[in-house]
């Protein structure tokens, strides 16, 4: 199987917004971490704000120039899901709507991660991020389910453990896009 490079204009298009998508999931996380009595409407917030901005970053993503037009309907579909989901949390901000809320959207983000990983992995290499954000999410859709008769420091955690492991894995491979980009550029 011949390798496949990342081209430079790729790695220029998706860095940013990958780097700014880490930013987000990784601050989310800090707050989970440090927070150590948070109230149901602090995480109900917190919750809704980090789907908010991840589908914002996300959706700039899929609209870049470099992404390919089969990226568009299922990253819109969870930017979609997101948005909805944040609204439902703002909306009742109680533990079980919080927890019910992020199982659903987080499981239907990570299939549909995992769906265009595996069927455009080869076409578009940025697409292989999707492996980890697809795992991750469902993981974290699927974890939700043994903390939805706790309280809200246990949903937030559990959102906030999976946002670490997103944060830190979309943090290296923005770093590695950059570096190709610039790596490329400097060598003209």
């Amino acid at each position: 199987m011949p390798e496949l490079k990342l081209s430079t204009e790729i790695s220029a298009s998706v860095w940013k917004v990958v780097l700014w998508r880490a930013l987000t999931a990784v601050v989310f996380a800090a707050l989970t971490i440090f927070w150590q009595e948070p109230s149901a409407a602090f995480v109900a917030y917190a919750v809704a704000a980090v789907l908010l901005v991840s589908a914002k970053f996300t959706w700039d993503y899929a609209r870049n120039d470099s992404a390919p037009a089969y990226l568009k309907a299922p990253m819109a579909i969870e930017c979609a899901a997101w948005l909805v989901a944040a609204i439902i949390i703002v909306l009742i901000p109680q533990p079980l709507v919080i927890g019910i809320a992020a199982a659903a959207v987080f499981a239907l983000s990570g299939v549909l991660d995992l769906l265009l990983w595996l069927r455009h992995r080869s076409d578009y290499l940025p697409l292989k991020d999707q492996l980890m954000t697809g795992l991750v999410q469902l993981g974290i859709g699927v974890s939700m389910m043994f903390v939805l008769s706790m309280d809200a420091h246990a949903i937030g955690g559990v959102v906030g453990g999976g946002m670490v492991i997103i944060g830190v894995f979309l943090l290296i491979s923005a770093l590695g896009y950059r570096h190709d980009a610039k790596s490329t550029s400097d060598s003209r």
